[in-house]
């Protein structure tokens, strides 16, 4: 199957919080619709990134359904803005995402994954954890303890960050304090160790962002009877050169055609 097979259309759906998000959902034009995959990009990020689009496809191309959404309050086009950004807001998106999936076409019967990058492989585990309904997981050059780190590396910015009510993080994007507050909610070693579905952990060996130490992390704290981990030999985070981007696709995408394929053991005759 190539990518001209493959059959792309934008929607809207609107979060908890009745903001607008938008999406595009991805089919082959023979899918069997019997599996679905949620593509989750990182802070900051959107949808439409070259390696969310490319993992998107690959899997797409494998006669998954996949969907890609612009998380509110990032750089997409959803509503909202980056400096009311949380934690808990993300999660919130993707689990609003992952009921639109679920609905669509009126089908609760698929098999569902969620592929994540960045912050949002971060978001993808805890979505993991909070539904059961997920079986799968790639988490793609994924931060693992973001609120640990958030907190060690601002706590000496607190005060400042409380008195502006928001503070510069990088690319002259402005995050506000609520963000900070926020983490104090989540216990990621202990949502992970509540993920049993199986995971594949993909990173590049010279992620300077999120360095490769993270995935090691996952691999400690999932519960998850099946973890596999591949590295990207010289990739960054990104995968901003093409044959990186490529090899992640296609580990992704091959990922889930094996994961998403199983018969489960609950629906075998005796």
């Amino acid at each position: 199957m190539t990518a001209a097979a493959i059959r792309e259309e934008q929607i809207w759906l609107t979060n908890r919080r009745g903001q607008r998000l938008a999406a595009d959902i991805a089919r082959a034009s023979d899918t069997p619709r019997n599996a679905s995959v949620l593509v989750l990009h990182g802070l900051g990020g959107h949808r439409n990134e070259p390696h969310i689009v490319a993992v998107a496809r690959a899997i797409a191309e494998r006669g998954i359904i996949t969907m890609r959404v612009d998380l509110a309050n990032n750089a997409g086009e959803s509503e909202g803005l980056f400096r009311n950004l949380t934690l808990s807001g993300e999660v919130d998106d993707a689990e609003d995402a992952l009921d639109s999936l679920l609905a669509l076409d009126g089908s609760a019967e698929r098999r569902i994954g969620v592929a994540g990058h960045s912050a949002g492989g971060l978001v993808a585990m805890l979505l993991a954890a909070r539904r059961s309904e997920v079986e799968s997981l790639a988490l793609m050059s994924a931060v693992f303890d973001a609120p640990a780190r958030f907190r060690t590396n601002f706590a000496a910015r607190e005060a400042e960050w409380r008195r502006r009510g928001a503070i510069e993080i990088g690319g002259g994007r402005m995050l506000g304090i609520g963000f900070f507050d926020d983490l104090a909610n989540w216990d990621v070693q202990r949502a992970a160790s509540l993920v049993t579905a199986p995971a594949i952990i993909v990173h590049g060996d010279a992620d300077a962002e999120v360095v490769p130490a993270e995935a090691h992390e996952y691999e400690r704290h999932l519960a998850s009877t099946r973890i596999e981990l591949h590295m990207i030999a010289g990739a960054d985070h990104t995968y901003t050169q093409e044959p990186w981007r490529i090899e992640a696709a296609d580990v992704v995408g091959a990922w889930f055609s094996d994961t998403l394929r199983e018969i489960r053991q609950d629906t075998m005759m005796p």
